[in-house]
């Protein structure tokens, strides 16, 4: 992963580079070499998993997000209510 990239990235999560260091158990000075170029990771795949575990983070932290899959969660809960109660229907009518 270039240097550029690892900015780019860190910014579009709006996380310090003190952030970011704390989420992948590092310290800052380390995201610093990085985004000079001093350093490269060490694993640079390891990195883009990080940064994706941050943007999923990001999206279901979100007060929208959650108030959607709460939505979700109960329809479903009402349609499988639902589906039982036709079972158990026809069950009744098949005796």
């Amino acid at each position: 992963m270039k240097k550029e990239e690892i900015k780019q990235r860190r910014f579009a999560l709006d996380l310090t580079q003190a952030e970011l260091a704390e989420f992948l158990g590092i310290n800052r000075v380390t995201v610093v070499r990085w985004e000079t170029g001093e350093i490269t990771p060490e694993s640079p795949k390891m990195l883009d998993l990080a940064f994706e575990a941050l943007e999923m983070r990001r999206v279901f932290d979100n007060p929208q997000t959650r108030n959607k899959i709460e939505q979700l969660k109960s329809q479903a809960a009402a349609g499988l209510e639902k589906s039982r109660q036709r079972v158990r229907h026809a069950r009744t009518i098949g005796k």
